[in-house]
């Protein structure tokens, strides 16, 4: 009553109400009639409508919590298949515009068209760079982001990085320095993948909040035991800094710091969100410290074991003196094999004939699910690339109309599925329904063609 909560609690309120009337009848009774026995009998009535009336209440909430759960599980999935629905609405444009972008840089020779080719491809990788944040942070919360070891040259991730971050430096004025201790091993085992996402998300920051001087990617780290190494990727800049009453928020998702002063840098809010979750992932750390007005440092360390322990060197130095610039090229030359793509948008048909041209490969085009059921009556394939979202038949019932009717040529086909569906969780939908294979758009010129060799 003095909180104002009575409503949440009036059936138990009635009850108490309840017995403490008939707790007064009881002894008003007995005082009016002392010749009567002390029976309890209608304190106990009194007690029992308590009881009652809390059980009703507790089965009323219990009901109320019930369809909550259920609200928060629809919730949850609507979020799931707007997220899926966003990513292939966005990925399938963005896979049109980089796919024909690769065409230029593959087949011009005019430095000039290649220079603005360039500047596409990282506007290009920028904006996916922000799907793939929204898309991270969506498996993060849902439990299903799985880590992928694999054994990795540490030189050769650091300078990776280095060099995808170097000409939106330069553009800004700015200069990358790498250093390192020359002592720490150079091959390890961890999800590669993962620490170069966690590296290129702090120096993107280092770079936006930098307007002048320059970044250092910093590379150390410690032995935990004999065939562990604690690896520390600090990157310190000299840009604007961190207010103190700012650093608690700093990974907070979709919020950005300094809003109206920043409201000229891109970028969602959720990169460091994502970052601070992805080292958690990998049973890491990461510590910031900044001035305001002198820079940040952020210090990441993560785990890793080793699986070469001979010095990695000089990381800048070594690249320097063996860095070569090579144009971009198919992998496979002279390769047989026949192809069968299905997708109803044209523009993304030609994206995949054309990053296929030059290989010798035999592509075939269907627009359809329909389409595809006649191919595969007339032909024999050695693969088959399925667009998810169609018309009518979409990827998924094609793939289990192929499977249900035996009456053609292509009943051991390797069937990949091909989609701009890259939400959580995606993949291994995908697998459990049959398909051979999974590669997500926008396609890469070399990944297609990878998993081509790795198929035929």
């Amino acid at each position: 009553v003095i909180n104002g909560e009575i409503r949440n609690y009036f059936l138990e309120a009635i009850g108490m109400l309840g017995a403490i009337s008939a707790t007064f009848a009881q002894f008003a009774l007995y005082s009016l009639k002392r010749s009567i026995p002390f029976t309890s009998a209608i304190m106990s009535m009194g007690l029992i409508f308590l009881l009652i009336a809390s059980a009703i209440s507790t089965f009323r909430e219990m009901l109320r919590i019930q369809r909550e759960r259920q609200q928060a599980i629809l919730e949850s999935e609507s979020k799931a298949q707007f997220l899926a629905s966003m990513s292939h609405e966005i990925r399938t444009p963005i896979n049109a515009v980089l796919g024909m972008d690769e065409m230029i840089l593959r087949e011009s020779n005019q430095q000039e068209i290649l220079e603005y080719a360039t500047d596409i491809k990282n506007a290009g990788k920028s904006l996916l760079s922000l799907i793939n944040d929204i898309l991270d942070f969506s498996k993060i919360e849902s439990g299903k982001l799985q880590l992928l070891p694999v054994e990795y040259n540490l030189s050769d991730l650091i300078y990776g990085c280095y060099q995808m971050m170097s000409k939106q430096a330069t553009d800004k004025g700015l200069q990358i320095l790498v250093k390192n201790n020359p002592n720490i091993p150079r091959r390890y085992l961890g999800d590669e993948a993962r620490i170069r996402q966690v590296l290129i998300n702090l120096l993107s920051n280092a770079v936006k909040y930098t307007p002048e001087g320059e970044i250092e990617i910093i590379v150390n780290g410690s032995y935990l035991s004999e065939d562990t190494f604690e690896l520390c990727l600090l990157v310190q800049d000299s840009g604007i800094g961190i207010i103190p009453q700012n650093l608690e928020h700093l990974f907070d998702a979709f919020r950005r710091l300094d809003e109206v002063k920043n409201r000229h840098i891109e970028g969602t809010g959720l990169g460091l969100a994502v970052t601070r979750q992805l080292i958690t992932l990998m049973n890491g750390t990461i510590e910031v410290k900044s001035e305001y007005g002198q820079g940040s440092i952020f210090i990441v360390k993560i785990p890793q074991k080793i699986q070469d322990s001979t010095p990695v060197g000089d990381i800048q130095v070594h690249h320097k003196k063996h860095q070569t610039i090579e144009p971009e090229q198919t992998l496979m030359k002279n390769a047989r094999g026949q192809i069968l793509m299905v997708d109803d948008i044209p523009v993304n048909q030609k994206v995949f004939v054309n990053l296929l041209k030059g290989t010798g490969l035999d592509v075939d085009t269907a627009d359809s699910g329909a389409q595809c059921l006649e191919r595969i009556k007339e032909k024999k394939y050695d693969i088959i690339f399925l667009d998810h979202m169609m018309p009518d038949l979409d990827g998924v019932e094609t793939f289990q109309q192929m499977k249900k009717d035996t009456n053609h040529k292509n009943t051991d086909t390797p069937v990949i599925m091909l989609t701009a569906n890259a939400i959580a969780g995606a993949r291994q939908e995908y697998l459990d329904i049959g398909f051979q294979d999974y590669l997500s758009k926008p396609i890469q010129g070399h990944d297609l063609e990878r998993m081509i060799q790795k198929y035929l």
